[in-house]
């Protein structure tokens, strides 16, 4: 790959025009959408403030100044609002080619996704952004998540045949995900593997807890309207806390935005810290949902108890999630 001079944000790149025509009315459909774009850099302006994105749309054209424009070396990344939603683009300069992928954001939550790519026509030459890029970018809707009922929960061996333990599944703050839910092929798997698996309808507190060995918080969020609020009291997370330090064993997912925001009450009771907004993976091999592939092979899937398993049967070598957060 060409090695390019990076590009200071202080200096250059100020002045940055977007048109996007829009092909369709919405994001909120199930076909894509094609979008023409096309985007001017130049390197005389001083402030950032100055740049502007421009869409147009049954030739309507509405002006807006795009947020988060961050440019590093060849990678860059800028938002923008449009009919109450954020489109969030990151991509890098790639010889004459620039683009990568986007995000569709409604009320903090991912609604579509897709890919943008650009080609120089005209400015800087092939080693300065600056100039007029033309191409356009894709996004479709993500489909409302559903249980994988078909997904084979059987458990060849299961670990407990004699002793069950309990699992209770927390099910009393707003939860996203339920164990007769979205989360009902885990449930049942490790109903399989001899757990007895108890939905939890009440807050935590010691009596809830009592005689339980895992609890399995997923996905807890705050009041409708106000899911990044935090999902649990002070008085829950103490009892959870003090429940894990006599020996219990807490299994705690938080999705991205705002999940995030709304589990940090409890996490932060054992050292852990939300990033509370997306992660994503510029590099993903699947541009459009922009999965994140851990891999033994990539060394981000860790070496445990849980993904070395009982023999090599179970042994896990690749998990791939579809954003999230850190």
């Amino acid at each position: 790959m060409k090695k390019y001079q990076s590009i200071n944000i202080k200096t250059t790149a100020a002045i940055f025009a977007l048109l996007i025509i829009f092909a369709v009315k919405s994001f909120a459909q199930s076909s894509p959408i094609i979008v023409q774009m096309e985007v001017a850099f130049g390197e005389n302006a001083e402030k950032i403030e100055q740049a502007t994105i421009n869409f147009e749309m049954g030739g309507n054209k509405i002006s807006k100044t795009p947020k988060n424009l961050k440019i590093e070396g060849n990678n860059l990344s800028f938002s923008a609002d449009f009919q109450g939603a954020e489109i969030r683009f990151s991509g890098n300069l790639d010889e004459n080619k620039l683009g990568g992928t986007l995000e569709v954001v409604e009320k903090g939550k991912k609604v579509a996704s897709g890919t943008w790519s650009l080609t120089q026509s005209g400015g800087g030459g092939s080693e300065s952004i600056a100039g007029i890029w033309k191409g356009a970018f894709n996004a479709q809707q993500i489909p409302a998540q559903q249980a994988d009922l078909n997904y084979d929960v059987r458990v060849a061996r299961p670990a407990y045949t004699k002793k069950h333990p309990k699992a209770l599944f927390d099910e009393a703050h707003n939860n996203v995900h339920t164990a007769s839910g979205l989360y009902k092929p885990f449930a049942d798997l490790i109903a399989n593997d001899g757990y007895i698996v108890v939905p939890n309808k009440e807050k935590f507190q010691a009596s809830t807890l009592k005689g339980f060995d895992v609890l399995v918080i997923v996905n807890a969020a705050g009041p409708r309207g106000q899911r990044a609020n935090p999902a649990f009291t002070d008085e829950e997370c103490d009892a959870v806390r003090d429940w894990v330090k006599s020996g219990g064993s807490l299994l705690f997912i938080a999705d991205h935005a705002p999940l995030g925001a709304a589990a940090e009450i409890l996490a932060k009771r054992f050292g852990v810290e939300m990033s509370k907004a997306y992660t994503d993976d510029v590099s993903s091999k699947d541009r459009v949902l922009g999965d994140i592939i851990f891999s033994r092979e990539n060394k981000l899937l860790a070496d445990s108890p849980i993904t070395r398993g009982r023999n090599q049967s179970e042994r896990v070598s690749q998990v791939v999630t579809f954003t999230g957060q850190s």
